[in-house]
């Protein structure tokens, strides 16, 4: 590595101690994930050491888009297997001083993650609560032990994963 790509590594995990260090940032820019940290390099090397407030709007349009790509999936799902009903949608409001990060929310679940897993694994959980309360219906549930299902991050997918053994019963997204 040249000197030049080591004192731009340097400059970016300080970039990064920064970020982590305000108040304003709602995830961690320290998580190790490969999709995170790819992310963040590439926001790095196409604005350089840009301040919270313009990284905000960057991870509230990341968050939006990924989570209406979960939103339609998990919806798709339910529908699926002849479930209607009307099931709220994704809220999204952009940065603003109050909300520096911008929210993004599905029901009551409001999405901190900015890694596709984790997003999906959230708005599952958030679509799960909307039909638990507002529908009192119980979704997924696993057929083995007529239990419901509770999504979780499970290797390279977010899951609906059966409380009573850990088995996973159906794939919510995968890489």
């Amino acid at each position: 590595m040249s000197v030049s790509e080591k004192s731009f590594q340097t400059s970016f995990q300080e970039w990064l101690m920064r970020l982590a260090a305000s108040l304003d940032i709602d995830f961690n820019p320290l998580d190790p994930r490969p999709e995170i940290q790819e992310w963040l390099f590439k926001v790095y090397c196409e604005n350089g050491d840009i301040p919270v407030e313009h990284l905000a709007p960057l991870v509230y349009a990341r968050r939006a888009r990924l989570a209406e790509t979960a939103t339609a999936a998990v919806r798709s799902a339910f529908e699926a297997e002849g479930h209607a009903g009307q099931v709220v949608g994704l809220t999204v409001i952009p940065p603003l001083e109050a909300e520096p990060m911008g929210v993004v929310q599905f029901a009551e679940q409001r999405v901190h993650a900015i890694d596709a897993l984790s997003i999906a694994v959230e708005v599952a959980d958030g679509f799960q609560c909307f039909v638990a309360d507002a529908l009192a219906r119980v979704w997924p549930i696993c057929s083995t032990h007529s239990t419901g299902a509770h999504p979780r991050l499970v290797a390279d997918a977010a899951a609906w994963v059966c409380p009573t053994t850990g088995h996973v019963i159906g794939l919510i997204f995968e890489k």
